[in-house]
């Protein structure tokens, strides 16, 4: 079972994810997401934000998009990569590879 349709067309690949300063590298791999401490050495986008801004968008009030709009949250890297990985942290319910 997978939660977004298409998954299998996605490439592995790590990002970053900054909360508050702290990094993380998030490595897509195979179908399958693993959080690490510490910052990717090629990250194909790198996601800041606010435990504050993280809070609200785990309960569902707020989405990355709206994150974005607002200013909440920034990125890093290739802006292409978005889509990925709002994929890969199983955001979208569907990818098509392009």
């Amino acid at each position: 079972m997978h939660y977004v349709k298409g998954i299998d067309a996605l490439a592995d690949g790590d990002f970053g994810l900054v909360v508050d300063g702290q990094p993380t590298t998030l490595r897509f791999t195979r179908g399958q997401l693993e959080q690490i401490q510490g910052r990717p050495r090629h990250a194909k986008i790198t996601v800041h934000t606010t435990s504050a801004f993280m809070d609200r968008w785990a309960a569902g009030d707020v989405t990355w998009d709206d994150g974005l709009a607002s200013g909440e949250v920034t990125t890093t890297g290739s802006r292409r990569e978005w889509e990925h990985w709002l994929a890969a942290t199983g955001y979208l319910l569907s990818y098509e590879a392009r």
